[in-house]
């Protein structure tokens, strides 16, 4: 059986009630460099996986502005 009270307290206490409010606000979740090549580089042609990039953050730049994702 769960206490309901104990359950809500835990859950402001870790910031989860903030996260799911921030979410059912309609903000995204935020993706690391890495995350977001391997999410998105199959719209930009000849990107390699993240593990085998020095850099990633020209990638995530170029596609954002290439398909206006912002």
């Amino acid at each position: 059986m769960f206490d309901r009270g104990l359950c809500v307290r835990q859950l402001r206490y870790s910031g989860m009630m903030e996260t799911i409010r921030i979410r059912r606000a309609g903000y995204p979740i935020r993706y690391t460099f890495a995350e977001f090549v391997d999410r998105y580089r199959v719209l930009m042609p000849g990107v390699k996986p993240a593990y085998k990039q020095a850099s990633l953050k020209h990638y995530c730049v170029d596609a954002v502005n290439r398909y206006d994702m912002q």
